[in-house]
């Protein structure tokens, strides 16, 4: 493994731990054991709505997970129920449909998704929210290190917003200065060669214009990361 990748696994694992929920939407968890319904239609059902922006491979990817439960226990779907969002079909599993997006192509926009039992269809639609652009340094950029380096970004205002930059062998993280574009990192005791810089929410953020009034409640949330890599001189 070169010194890239491991900067950019180093900044992820970084990240992660400082935030409330270290676990990726997509992955296995001891829960309730699933159910198999007669009835699978929306009213039946608690629709959730989770995104992951950006900490996939590749990086420009979001993850879209939609999970459905009945009385705390999620659906085994065996009737051919399926769902489909901006027009594309998602992967089913148990309890749960899953898609992948580019970020660009989705990110501030509003989503529907229809989901179809039999005869029956439901739709929900919310807005994606803003992706975290680092603006500077940009990819692949020598930057020189010191006690002030300056990251800029768009996509978020949240001034708990973790700024993360990693060389061979050390770290510096920040949060956002008063401007909420940007923050300052002392990166004086890297040592020259290659590494990142990554945003990453702290925890879980809302997702705006969440509509699903044809299923019995719903809830969404999203994660939102991304790694720039840089060069150190």
């Amino acid at each position: 493994m070169g010194w890239r990748s491991t900067a950019v696994s180093g900044v992820v694992l970084i990240a992660l731990a400082a935030c409330g929920e270290p676990r990726g939407i997509i992955g296995s968890t001891v829960g309730p054991s699933p159910v198999v319904l007669t009835d699978t239609s929306a009213a039946q059902l608690t629709v959730s709505v989770a995104l992951n922006m950006g900490d996939s491979t590749p990086r420009d990817r979001t993850s879209l997970h939609i999970g459905f439960q009945h009385d705390g226990h999620p659906v085994k779907f065996v009737a051919g129920e399926h769902v489909e969002c901006g027009g594309v079909a998602s992967k089913p599993f148990i309890g749960s449909f899953e898609g992948s997006f580019a970020t660009a192509s989705i990110a501030d926009k509003v989503m529907t998704c229809t989901y179809t039992s039999g005869q029956q269809s439901a739709s929900l639609s919310f807005r994606v929210p803003k992706q975290l652009v680092v603006v500077s340094p940009r990819e692949g950029e020598q930057v020189p290190r010191g006690r002030s380096t300056i990251v800029s970004y768009t996509g978020s205002s949240d001034p708990t917003l973790w700024v993360v930059a990693l060389s061979k062998m050390s770290k510096a993280s920040a949060q956002p200065g008063p401007t909420l574009i940007s923050a300052t990192l002392d990166t004086s005791s890297f040592t020259p060669g290659e590494g990142s810089i990554a945003l990453t929410d702290p925890n879980s953020i809302p997702v705006p214009d969440f509509q699903a009034g044809q299923f019995k409640s719903g809830s969404t949330w999203a994660r939102r990361m991304t790694i720039v890599s840089v060069v150190w001189v």
